[in-house]
């Protein structure tokens, strides 16, 4: 079971502070965390000349993806956030 708390702008979806720490930084909606879980709802576009990643269900989305990361989360490499 997991028992971390964290305090969540509801307006965003995003975690704000867990365990001390301050969620910094945003997404740059490159898929990256999407990819590492497979997710069946990434969709990849070209947006003036970039690829750009979409989520399908971006307001329905399961909790566990609109709360991404949590502390201790393995945060891919070249990801916009970062815990301070």
């Amino acid at each position: 079971m997991d028992n971390r708390i964290a305090l969540v702008d509801v307006d965003r979806w995003r975690p704000l502070n867990m365990q001390g720490m301050e969620l910094q930084g945003d997404c740059k909606r490159c898929g990256t965390c999407c990819r590492a879980i497979k997710c069946e709802h990434l969709k990849m576009e070209n947006v003036n000349n970039k690829e750009q990643a979409t989520c399908l269900i971006h307001w329905t989305k399961p909790v566990s993806c609109a709360l991404w990361p949590l502390v201790g989360d393995k945060i891919p490499e070249g990801c916009g956030y970062h815990w301070e």
